[in-house]
């Protein structure tokens, strides 16, 4: 792969999303290769909107807002994917030579669609129990490099300072994962800088540290969904991050001087 580091294989999981379902938009700090085996439907990449049939791949990379959708009454999507690190792909031309496009459709033509069968013919076997850990790792490289060829795409070292700066990499992940723990130790480390040196950065840039950013961004998005929703307390609480409606509720009435219900029900422009 262009003698860049391996890819590190950090999932590969099978999912079903059932007929006339859809998930939320969502990012990942990694990149994801979902497969579809059967079914079809959607996949929505802001206003862009991608057909799913069998066999076909869809490249997500880092940080790329996306949802999936099953289309149809009878028609659950079955799809594999496939979660890594260090590694991000684009097209293999001159225009994309220096950056990842944020999602690509790979379409297979029928020999295609037929050689992409034998691949996830392999990781199915992996997931019944037949095969070793090193023989998934195989089988999860070997349909990377069909892929690589198949398709015409390269590797991108997926390196956060590449396409971002560390601020604007952590500022990015804290608006689209701030309901999830958040460790600092990990994001500098992908960053390649120390903790210290990132919560300094990201202070003097944005001006407040990451952990109060990342908490501001909590108490926005529970507002929308408190005067948009019909969520109750509960569930707002969890979907923004937080362990339990008291303490939730505790925050929010520091920060705003309203508790969550009193906020909801207050008029509009209060």
């Amino acid at each position: 792969m262009s003698g860049a580091a391996l890819p590190q294989i950090i999932g590969v999981s099978h999912s079903v999303l059932e007929p006339e379902s859809a998930s939320f938009e969502h990012t990942h700090i990694h990149t994801e290769i979902l497969v579809v085996m059967s079914g079809s439907g959607y996949v929505k990449l802001n206003d862009k909107r991608c057909d799913l049939q069998p066999y076909d791949c869809i490249v997500i990379n880092p940080l790329t807002p996306h949802s999936e959708e099953a289309k149809g009454f009878d028609s659950p999507i079955d799809y594999f994917v496939i979660s890594l690190t260090n590694v991000s792909f684009a097209k293999n031309t001159p225009q994309n030579s220096d950056a990842a496009d944020n999602l690509l459709f790979l379409h297979p033509s029928d020999e295609q669609r037929r050689l992409v069968r034998q691949h996830v013919s392999e990781l199915k076997n992996c997931f019944g129990g037949k095969q070793n850990d090193l023989s998934v790792t195989a089988a999860v490289y070997g349909f990377i490099v069909y892929l690589l060829r198949a398709f015409d795409l390269q590797t991108v070292n997926d390196i956060p300072h590449t396409k971002f700066s560390a601020v604007e990499y952590t500022k990015k992940f804290l608006q689209t994962h701030y309901s999830l723990s958040v460790n600092l130790d990990e994001i500098a480390a992908r960053c390649f800088i120390s903790k210290q040196y990132l919560i300094k950065r990201f202070t003097n840039e944005i001006g407040v540290p990451p952990i109060e950013f990342c908490m501001r961004e909590r108490i926005k998005n529970a507002k929308y969904l408190l005067k948009y929703t019909d969520l109750n307390i509960t569930q707002i609480g969890i979907n923004v991050g937080f362990s339990s409606s008291s303490y939730f509720t505790k925050v929010f009435k520091q920060r705003t001087g309203l508790t969550p219900t009193e906020y909801k029900n207050a008029p509009p422009g209060d």
